[in-house]
């Protein structure tokens, strides 16, 4: 039941035109089509954050915390539309009952590689993906991998508003999860957007299949900094409410690049 309770609960990122002629004894030398044509170049760039998160579950007496960092190096080349990145994640988990004191009944962390996959379809359209192979250190089940995807579809839908289609999913034996989910990214202004989200909670917990409804509703400041509150309601084990803050480092690293370049 405690492992239930922490899989439910934890539920809660894309060159130089060269031409020219010269003379030689007289004859003209003939640059090729290819020489014309721009130099096709690589370039990267960065993308980093860390989300974090605690719940509670009234019912079952149980409260947890969570937290995720990851790091890619993407990697895009010129006039082309996709991107490729390298890159690590790590997630941690624990959670304990109110009547068993603070420490934790059960928790794990799991640090592994990373690499994803960014193509734009059209000026309005693009996907992305990235997969991680974990290795989950755990308390009270065996250690071994934990293969760790999200995966998501984005579509422009005007100035202010942005749909995103996502799916989340991570594999243990006999503690596994899916979160399927949609999100709407609202512009209020040049500072604040809003993202009101559903999704659903599917679990596969030593043998039994556990299902939830997770509507949820954050806030996001300068591209940078996000807080917003989560739940997952209809499991069965009880509702369980929770809050969420991250912070993504990409703008001010992009700004410490820029600056760096000008001087």
């Amino acid at each position: 039941m405690k492992r239930i309770i922490s899989i439910l609960a934890t539920t809660v990122f894309l060159a130089a035109l060269f031409s020219g002629s010269a003379m030689a004894t007289g004859e003209e030398l003939v640059i090729s089509e290819e020489q014309a044509q721009p130099a096709k170049v690589w370039g990267s760039f960065p993308e980093a954050s860390i989300w974090a998160g605690a719940w509670i579950n009234p019912k079952m007496d149980t409260q947890g915390l969570w937290a995720t960092a990851k790091y890619l190096e993407w990697f895009t080349k010129y006039e082309k539309p996709e991107n490729f990145g390298i890159g690590a994640k790590v997630r941690g988990d624990y959670g304990w009952k109110s009547m068993d004191g603070s420490d934790p009944n059960w928790s794990y962390y799991a640090p592994g590689p990373s690499v994803g996959y960014y193509r734009g379809l059209t000026l309005r359209d693009s996907i992305e993906a990235d997969f991680s192979l974990l290795y989950r250190f755990d308390k009270n089940r065996d250690d071994g991998f934990m293969p760790d995807l999200h995966a998501e579809y984005n579509r422009i839908l005007g100035y202010k508003n942005r749909l995103t289609l996502q799916v989340d999913a991570v594999y243990f034996e006999d503690d596994s999860w899916v979160g399927p989910g949609a999100y709407l990214h609202h512009r209020l202004n040049k500072d604040w957007k809003v993202i009101p989200g559903v999704g659903a909670s599917l679990s596969w917990i030593d043998g039994d299949y556990i299902s939830g409804f997770q509507p949820s509703l954050k806030f996001k400041y300068r591209n940078k900094w996000t807080i917003g509150a989560t739940a997952n309601l209809f499991t069965g084990n009880g509702s369980f409410f929770g809050i969420v803050a991250a912070y993504e480092f990409t703008p001010d690293i992009n700004t410490w690049y820029e600056t760096k370049k000008a001087r």
